[in-house]
């Protein structure tokens, strides 16, 4: 399960392997396209330049399929419908083809029919090694080309399924376009030596270009990510970055595979067309999974503009280029060298913040920035983990972090061996250690986030270093299945659902996954990010959940209307809080600073399953053959936070109707009515902080007052009116009375 090197070649491998029947059939379908056309058309020049058009046709057949499989089929009809829906376009590719060789005049069906095998080997020496060995590295390049941009486009664009498939459709588009212009600029000029020169040459400097253009993005990158913007301008936006990145390259790349074609002999259709679509698929190998860890997507391209360069110095006296030729396009390397290669690391740090470390891996790149002899919350230092400028931890949120650990644990009481998956910072894994546990494990899928755990060793209490721990760099859904271990206890991480498959860590398969390793009495909490889903993703999420556990309970992660968090708790046992339990567990060593005593527990309570059930109602679930949220999610992305945090929050008001007492396990009246009183005073606190982000002060101040006066001891309250009374706004100065 570890997501290394080895790991993920294998998965590759594998992943290479079930869809081998259908690539197969995919290639030789190329291969029989051009050799049916050399078969039928007697005049041999006119043959050979038909290959542009039948690689043009057959791409831009891709790009449609991309565009319609991601925009209308999957999300219409899941994995599965969409597949049916694709093989019936397959099917009626079969009846065309019946259907057309009907209409064959007699004298060339009778040519198909008599032909026999040996007819389409060419009776001359096979194709130059020169030409079959650059369609193989023409094919290598070109995917290392697109897997360097990709990598670097992930700090810009939202990477959500429309994101990729925006890109793959930009790349397919430019080459079916440059394949159809070099048949339409053959037929007219034939000069093919003079079109490779040129396409070869423009690939030299295309990576220095694209260098040049990430700096660029990279300063106007607050502009280009806003979230104000509607869901279709920012798919366009994504759309056009792609264009400028991709389509001129892709263009070229599309010109450059048929006019080298152009030398292969009659009958190496195959051979050549294999040649090519073996270097693409070594490319994902070599300059994704060798590569790009060690240098990155800057210094990959790079590489690759030195690597066309190789190519035209060889291939020079082939397509009598001059050396001053060659000499011009190979000052773009030397631009290339000057220009910054981690420009959007710059772009994320505020004024006095400095690069701790920075890790490039698959799944993007990892920076840790500093903000030097400052202290955050719960005295930490000013230290934050960001991956691919977007997703922020550590810092002021290390509170939230925090608890995320500690409440399941009280919630649960008597865990011993707990799961966490999705580490961050390892602040949520790191509040485990201050409770007697024996067995504590960590899954995060990004090797060069576990790399980083000892710079915040402040925040999870050394966790990497403890006997306690084991941490382990691999897909959660993978490690879940694989695992033979039973767990009291499993915590699952706030996972953007629109982002990176995220999406696939919410369905109820992975859910009944976590169920099959739960011990007897084990319970399983889910960490939702509320002010980044709607109402439908949020209902189908919870709706999933409660189908494999109708035991759930919704707990508040900590009181915040700008980023709530709640978490859905969900056990095989009816969910009974042991108080005398969870009192010994506050009180023992020290009393945690982001949990004071049991009513913080209590206070965090919403709801339970029947109020719960009754809300989401019914309805879709997200599942393994029908992903919706990977889906759906992203077209929420763009919405402001602040809009879908404030229609979140009211909907947690909403639901926390009830304080719990028939959750309770207590023998004392006493402590069950001063939590009950300070778990009404919690409300009227969410009501002040609803209030208080709609702009509504004065409303908002008379909540926080009464919340003050229910229950004095209710610290959120007392701290915001305390740090009122200090501040200097006018309004506040009667406080002081």
């Amino acid at each position: 399960v570890q997501a290394g090197f080895w790991s993920l070649t294998l998965a590759v491998f594998f992943s290479g392997l079930l869809m081998l029947p259908a690539t197969f059939c995919m290639g030789a379908n190329f291969a029989y396209l051009v050799a049916a056309n050399r078969l039928y058309n007697t005049n041999v020049h006119q043959s050979d330049r038909a290959v542009g058009r039948i690689y043009a046709a057959n791409t831009f057949g891709a790009v449609l399929g991309t565009l319609t499989a991601v925009y209308l089929f999957l999300p219409a009809f899941g994995f599965i419908g969409g597949s049916i829906c694709f093989s019936l376009t397959s099917l009626m590719a079969v009846v065309t083809i019946l259907v057309y060789k009907r209409k064959l005049p007699p004298s060339v069906a009778g040519v198909v029919q008599k032909v026999e095998p040996k007819q389409l080997r060419s009776d001359k020496k096979p194709a130059s090694f020169h030409w079959l060995l650059l369609l193989f590295l023409t094919g290598l390049f070109g995917i290392g080309y697109e897997i360097a941009v990709v990598h670097d486009l992930k700090q810009v664009l939202e990477n959500t399924v429309y994101s990729f498939a925006n890109i793959l459709s930009v790349y397919l588009l430019g080459a079916a376009t440059g394949s159809w212009w070099y048949q339409r600029r053959r037929d007219k000029t034939g000069e093919v030596f003079r079109i490779m020169r040129m396409s070869l040459m423009a690939l030299s400097i295309f990576p220095v270009i694209n260098m040049l253009l990430a700096v660029l993005i990279a300063s106007e990158r607050s502009a280009i990510a806003g979230n104000h913007w509607h869901f279709g301008i920012n798919l366009f936006l994504e759309w056009l970055i792609a264009f400028l990145f991709f389509f001129m390259p892709a263009f070229v790349m599309g010109v450059l595979f048929p006019s080298i074609f152009h030398f292969t002999k009659r009958g190496q259709t195959g051979r050549a067309y294999a040649l090519n679509t073996l270097g693409s698929t070594l490319a994902p190998f070599v300059f994704g999974i060798l590569l790009l860890p060690i240098l990155g997507g800057q210094w990959i391209l790079f590489l690759i503009a030195v690597l066309y360069t190789i190519l035209l110095i060889w291939l020079r006296k082939k397509l009598h280029l001059k050396w001053i030729g060659v000499g011009v396009f190979s000052l773009a390397l030397i631009a290339g060298l000057i220009i910054p290669k981690n420009p959007f690391v710059q772009t994320i740090l505020p004024d006095g913040w400095k690069v701790l470390a920075q890790k490039e891996g698959y799944q993007g790149s990892v920076v840790v920035t500093e903000l030097p002899g400052h202290r955050g919350p719960l005295d930490l230092p000013m230290r934050i983990l960001q991956v691919n400028g977007k997703f922020k931890m550590g810092g002021g949120a290390s509170f939230l972090e925090k608890r995320m650990g500690h409440l399941p644990i009280l919630l649960h009481a008597n865990a011993d061996t707990v799961l966490f998956l999705g580490l961050g910072t390892a602040t949520t894994l790191g509040a485990a250690l201050e409770y007697p546990l024996q067995d504590i494990t960590g899954v995060e899928i990004q090797p060069e986030i576990t790399s980083v755990l000892p710079l915040f060793s402040e925040f999870h209490n050394n966790a990497t270093k403890s006997k306690r721990t084991q941490i382990h760099t691999a897909d959660a859904r993978n490690f879940v299945r694989r695992t033979a271990k039973k767990y009291d206890l499993i915590v699952c991480d706030l996972y953007h659902p629109a982002r990176d498959g995220a999406g696939m860590l919410y369905t109820k398969t992975h859910y009944e996954n976590l169920r099959d390793i739960l011990s007897e009495d084990g319970a399983v909490m889910q960490w939702l990010p509320l002010h980044q889903i709607v109402d439908e993703e949020r209902n189908i999420v919870l709706r999933t959940f409660l189908s494999v556990f109708p035991e759930a309970h919704l707990i508040l992660g900590s009181y915040n209307a700008q980023t709530p968090v709640v978490g859905v708790y969900g056990s095989k046992e009816a969910l009974k809080w042991r108080m005398g339990r969870v009192q010994n567990l506050l009180y023992r060593g020290k009393v945690r600073s982001s949990i004071e005593n049991p009513s913080d527990l209590s206070n965090s309570y919403i709801c339970g399953p029947e109020l719960l059930r009754s809300v989401v109602g019914k309805g879709p679930l997200n599942t393994d053959t029908h992903p919706r949220l990977i889906f759906d999610a992203p077209k929420q992305v763009y919405r402001p936070i602040e809009d879908l945090a404030r229609q979140n929050f009211e909907w947690i008001l909403d639901l926390r109707r009830e304080f719990p007492s028939a959750l309770l396990s207590m023998e004392d009246p006493q402590l069950e009515a001063r939590l009950k009183n300070q778990w009404n005073a919690a409300g009227l606190y969410l009501e002040y902080l609803f209030l208080e982000s709609t702009g509504k002060g004065n409303q908002a101040l008379k909540k926080l007052i009464e919340a003050y006066q229910l229950a004095p001891e209710f610290s959120p309250a007392r701290g915001k009116l305390q740090q009122l009374r200090n501040s200097n706004e006018p309004d506040a100065g009667f406080l002081n009375k």
